[in-house]
């Protein structure tokens, strides 16, 4: 059959292929056909002579297929004549055809001349990349040399498919190329920088892009590849191309090089840069509303790349205009146009230019007198920003009337609160004068309007929601107002304020919803000051006066708990950080704390479950910190407010599982955070939790039997029942005793038993596992005397219940809760399973079986961590139940996964684990290498070479550049086998 007799029969089986009538039996039926057209010896020739004479993009796409297949698989055996007729051939075409393909082919095209350069350049084909140069001097056709210039750097510098010493070879031999490389790029791009954006153009940048991110920089930056990147920068600013040439430059920065044939590469960088900045600065919205749209955000990237990389080394370079610098910097972040993410780029590279500012002139008087009118004008212009009106009508887009803690009010003023504070901390007078005025403005606007804030105007509404911004503004200055009484007396002022505001929100009846947002807002600023009061509280303890405003403070923040949110929820927060965090050591005197005790039981049923929680540890801790440990005979007498927790939650408790659930989850969850206290209290204070729990420990044992009888839809009660032991155990297990842990899991092991978890797991509840999972971590994790009696009965719920649960799973989630409680069992407990040589085979198989799930990078590391933990800790890969039973299989499992292209990420980690079972018996590890290999499917007459390097290195840096060879021939020779 002649040429275009094949070319017709193999277009049509392409569109029969591509139809979506065909079947997928036909489909096969084609592929096999497809399959031995490409396995005829010398099939190339028939190739090239079909593709010179198709014009049909899916028949050209596939043919080029065809020429890579030779490429990759077939080219080794051809000679060397053949060898050069194929790549006369290919390149005769890639020059000829380009423009007139499509995209698609185009690609595929380029692909196979640069993998053909992989495999034969520089030796066989020197001419590869010369020819390329040529190509982009005369870009005809257009933009197809600087399109392979940039295959050139992704495929030779990485290499993939190759083997490890080519991959090398080829990645040295492209780096001696990378500075004629830059510079034919560099020459290029000043040519058509003027011109229309172009392929040739966004190829050049994208080949300068990847050189920069693994190329050798130190004797490669010049000053013509910088200035042609910013000359593109600024002439191309209205395009993709002006986006991808500033994105080089934070490529560029990114590297940290100072290169020493360019000794002014950091200032030209930073004389560029600043030139940049400064044109949009002056350009105005008219400029602004014209550029690309990444090409603001790529600038805010690089100013904050370049502070971030050189700012040291500017600083005390001479001459450098730090001050007129950062001025440019904080003018450009509150250019009005900015989207948020370009806003919030800019501050954090103003915020780390300050703080080096901080550091420099620490200890210096007088040091930073010269930035103090810069920063008083950004003050100035910054709390004009975040105010909702700052010319008195204007919005701002980014502050709408949002309130989440996602929302992009809440992210722009997180952001500018955060270099607020880095001014402060340089100018703290300076910003007390700009923020304090605009929040008295509005504080009394909001008071003298009291009556009428749910009525009022809309310039009434933006006070409100201004005073809350300069509210928030103060309130995140609370290390700063501890520094001096003057400070302090500030902060005091601000917090009066504040409570006169709340006080004035919760007089009025049905607020609606502005005032409510403005009522949870103002206490939210009050817990911004916590640790503030926290330190003044021990000053202030004898004071009458500051007594009454924390009484007034607290009686606030309960009266809030009803409310709906915001208000309730910030009322809660407030509460539980007066308590834990502000603390005054007079607190239990106050009698809005009597008060709130007087209401627990309504407190807690008005708050939701999470923040009730909360509040019961909060409680517990706060009491039990400001007493002396007493006697356990009389400690219940001596603290009331603990046994009125206990009595409180004991009788919500006893009200059973069935009549409310949802109301007995909650107090569970409040039971686990009362014993939660006794992480933060001494030993004599635990001791107390327990005397209120020890009773009951039985009777709540037994309600896990209970609910584990009545099955159907008891697992999320019983989740909260064991999340509670858990508590128990992990905060009070000292004072509770070993039998109550020999009982919970005598419970746990019966109740909760393989069959019942399974079961769980196939309806998809698998919180309950979870929690079990959490409690038998912590059990292997405890180490201590007092839990060797009990070590058997955990032992017993590993193995009967929890580990064969593997093989009823592949929920990630719940293999790594298994793993991680078997490690912290078989590493705490190692001594007790040796015991008489008992080892248990069901845990070290348990943690082997991760090598045989679905890959998944956290559960392999995970896997590699317990072992380098059981070596360190035992010496395992010295034992000999371990070189007998299960050496091997570690081996294997460990070699194959390096093999696996999955677990890239974890090769430094596998490469050490492999050497650390190797350095425990090298002539065995060197005798078990071949068999190994020959298990990864290498046949044995490549099995030997691969071997001989590994087998010729013992230390570990040669082992693991040996072993990252290995995995690489492997990984190769897939490829080319399959």
């Amino acid at each position: 059959m002649d040429s275009a007799g094949q070319l017709a029969q193999l277009q049509q089986l392409l569109q029969e292929y591509y139809s979506p009538l065909s079947d997928n039996q036909r489909k096969k039926d084609i592929e096999s056909v497809l399959q031995q057209f490409k396995a005829q010896p010398g099939v190339w020739r028939q190739a090239a002579a079909l593709i010179e004479l198709s014009t049909d993009q899916a028949t050209l796409w596939y043919l080029c297929s065809v020429l890579e297949g030779v490429v990759t698989r077939a080219w080794a055996a051809m000679d060397a004549a053949e060898r050069s007729q194929f790549r006369a051939f290919l390149y005769r075409y890639v020059t000829e055809k380009y423009s007139s393909l499509d995209k698609i082919v185009q690609a595929k095209v380029c692909k196979v001349f640069v993998t053909l350069g992989k495999i034969e350049w520089p030796e066989a084909f020197p001419e590869f990349l010369p020819s390329i140069f040529q190509l982009v001097q005369a870009n005809e056709p257009p933009g197809l040399g600087m399109r392979l210039l940039l295959m050139c750097s992704e495929d030779l510098s990485d290499a993939r498919g190759v083997p490890a010493a080519r991959a090398r070879a080829l990645r040295g031999a492209l780096a001696d190329q990378i500075p004629a490389m830059l510079q034919f790029v560099a020459d290029r791009l000043r040519q058509i920088a003027s011109g229309p954006e172009s392929s040739e153009m966004t190829s050049a940048l994208g080949c300068i892009q990847h050189m920069f991110s693994w190329a050798n920089l130190s004797q490669t930056v010049t000053p013509d590849v910088l200035g042609a990147l910013f000359e593109i920068s600024k002439l191309q600013c209205r395009t993709t191309a002006g986006s991808l040439a500033v994105g080089s430059l934070v490529e560029l920065c990114q590297r940290n090089t100072a290169p020493p044939a360019f000794p002014d590469f950091v200032v030209q960088l930073f004389q560029h840069t600043a030139f940049l900045v400064q044109q949009l600065i002056d350009g105005g919205s008219f400029v602004y509303e014209s550029l690309d749209d990444g090409f603001p955000a790529k600038v805010a990237d690089l100013c904050a790349t370049l502070v971030g990389t050189y700012m040291r080394r500017l600083y005390t370079a001479p001459g450098f205009p730090a001050v007129e610098f950062l001025d440019m910097l904080l003018k450009y972040a509150l250019l009005p146009f900015h989207p948020l993410d370009v806003l919030l780029c800019m501050l954090d590279a103003c915020g780390s230019f300050l703080e080096k500012l901080h550091d420099d002139i620490d200890g210096k008087p007088g040091a930073a007198d010269r930035f103090q009118p810069c920063i008083q004008g950004f003050l100035t212009r910054l709390v004009a920003r975040v105010q909702v009106t700052a010319d008195g009508s204007t919005t701002d887009a980014l502050l709408e009337d949002e309130d989440g803690e996602d929302s992009d009010r809440q992210r722009m003023l997180v952001g500018c609160t955060e270099i607020a504070l880095h001014c402060a901390e340089l100018f703290y007078d300076d910003a007390i004068a700009v923020v304090w005025p605009v929040f008295c403005r509005h504080r009394d606007t909001v008071l003298a309007n009291a009556q009428v804030l749910g009525k009022g105007s809309t310039a009434i509404k933006n006070s409100m929601l201004d005073l809350a911004t300069s509210a928030y503004v103060l309130c995140s200055m609370g290390s700063i107002y501890e520094e001096s009484s003057a400070r302090q007396a500030t902060a005091i002022a601000v917090l009066e304020s504040l409570a006169q505001c709340i006080s004035v929100c919760e007089g009025l009846p049905a607020a609606p919803a502005a005032v409510q947002k403005l009522h949870g807002r103002l206490l939210r600023g009050v817990q911004a000051l916590a640790y503030f009061l926290h330190s003044l509280a021990a000053a202030a303890a004898g004071d009458a006066a500051f007594q009454q405003f924390i009484n007034s403070i607290l009686s606030s923040a309960i009266r809030a708990l009803p409310a709906p949110d915001p208000v309730g929820c910030h009322g809660s927060e407030l509460l539980v950080a007066l308590l834990s965090i502000a603390r005054p050591p007079f607190i239990t005197t106050l009698s809005s704390f009597t008060d709130l005790f007087q209401r627990l039981p309504s407190v807690l049923d008005a708050v939701p479950p999470a923040a009730a929680a909360l509040l019961v540890e909060a409680l517990a801790v706060c009491v039990l910190a400001q007493a002396a440990p007493a006697p356990l005979a009389t400690s219940e007498a001596k603290f009331p407010y603990i046994e009125a927790i206990a009595r409180t939650l004991l009788a919500r408790y006893d009200e059973g599982p069935y009549a409310n659930p949802a109301r007995f989850i909650a107090t569970l969850q409040m039971l686990a955070a009362y014993a939660k206290a006794g992480q933060s209290v001494p030993r004599a204070m635990r001791e107390l939790l327990a005397t209120f729990i020890l009773p009951r420990v039985p009777a709540w044992c037994a309600v896990i039997q209970e609910l584990a009888a009545r099955q159907a839809g008891a697992e999320e009660l019983l989740e909260h029942v064991v999340a509670l032991h858990t508590a128990l155990f992990s905060n009070l297990f000292g004072q509770l005793g070993a039998d109550y842990l020999r009982l919970l899991m005598t419970t746990l092991t019966n109740a909760l038993n393989r069959d019942f978890l399974s079961a769980a797991l196939s309806k998809g509840a698998k919180a309950l596992l979870l929690r079990q999972l959490d409690f038998a971590r912590l059990a292997g994790g405890d180490a201590s005397p007092a839990m060797r009696p009990c070590f058997p009965d955990l032992l017993r719920l590993l193995e009967d219940v929890l580990c064969p649960l593997l093989a009823a799973t592949s929920d990630m989630e719940v293999l790594l809760a298994l793993h991680l409680a078997l490690r912290e069992t078989l590493v705490n407990h190692w001594r007790d399973l040796e015991k008489d040589g008992a080892v248990s085979d069901v845990l070290i198989q348990a943690a082997f079986s991760a090598f045989a799930k679905e890959p998944d990078i956290g559960l392999m590391r995970e896997t590699l961590m317990t072992f380098k933990m059981l070596d360190k800790c035992c010496l395992l890969y010295r034992k000999e139940f371990y070189k007998s039973r299960w050496r091997m299989n570690h081996l294997t499992a460990m070699l194959s996964a390096l093999c696996n292209p999955f677990y890239s990420v974890l090769g430094e980690d596998l490469r050490a684990a492999l050497f650390a079972v190797a350095a425990a018996d090298m002539p065995a590890f060197h005798a078990a290498l071949p068999p190994l290999t020959l298990s990864l499917g290498i046949p044995a007459s490549s099995a030997g070479p691969l071997c001989n390097t590994l087998l010729a290195v013992s230390d570990a840096p040669s082992f693991s550049a040996a072993l990252e060879d290995f995995a690489r021939d492997v990984e190769c020779y897939r490829s080319l086998q399959s």
